[in-house]
């Protein structure tokens, strides 16, 4: 093998050796943003038909419903959760369905009926109302249902009576660390989709 070949191999692997390198770097310095970059290709304009039409039957704004839906599932249909939650809104069969069909007179609906968006979303925004009207007397009824929706009733009225103590928000007397960024998130969101309707809007006229 003559000096030139081997200069020409060393060049390869020399190239070969800065590409991969090139490639670790790039990884290292977007691994912190991975989720952001997950989030942003999450098609959030999904259901928003249903979206729309059980918020407005429930009384509750579309956008935070999106918001929910977007934290809890990131849109995909057949999310299933640690705890057993369903669908969109990973809703608890044992617990907000069965409080859902004794409300409407009705048979609980099996677990693979509850992936169905739409029945899905119905259920969903009404717990999520059901909750917030536990709370409607609150200046942070929103957080306080989100609190209860993720962690319970038990957690949620401890953080409304810590908040009314301490004066304190109730996102600040949050103790349980999961909870509190699921709260955080969504409102942030929440607050991002009202600003682009709100915007939306002023455009279209």
């Amino acid at each position: 093998m003559g000096k030139k070949d081997k200069k020409t191999k060393k060049e390869i692997f020399f190239r070969r050796y800065l590409f991969f390198l090139a490639i670790v770097a790039l990884f290292i310095l977007l691994f912190p943003f991975a989720g952001d970059i997950r989030e942003y290709l999450v098609d959030d304009s999904q259901f928003a038909e249903l979206i729309e039409f059980h918020s407005k039957r429930n009384g509750l704004d579309a956008e935070l419903v999106r918001a929910v839906i977007f934290e809890e599932s990131k849109f995909k249909v057949k999310t299933r959760g640690k705890a057993g939650e369903i669908g969109l809104m990973q809703i608890l069969p044992k617990a907000s369905v069965v409080d859902w069909a004794k409300a409407h007179k009705c048979n609980v609906p099996s677990n693979y009926e509850l992936f169905d968006p739409d029945l899905n979303i119905e259920i969903g925004t009404w717990y999520l109302k059901k909750v917030m009207s536990r709370y409607s007397k609150s200046d942070e009824k929103i957080e306080l249902a989100l609190c209860a929706y993720n962690a319970g009733y038990k957690n949620a009225d401890k953080y409304r009576k810590l908040s009314n103590q301490n004066k304190k928000s109730v996102v600040d007397n949050i103790d349980i660390a999961s909870t509190k960024n699921y709260v955080r998130k969504i409102m942030k969101r929440y607050h991002r989709y009202k600003q682009n309707t709100a915007n939306a809007k002023k455009g279209s006229k």
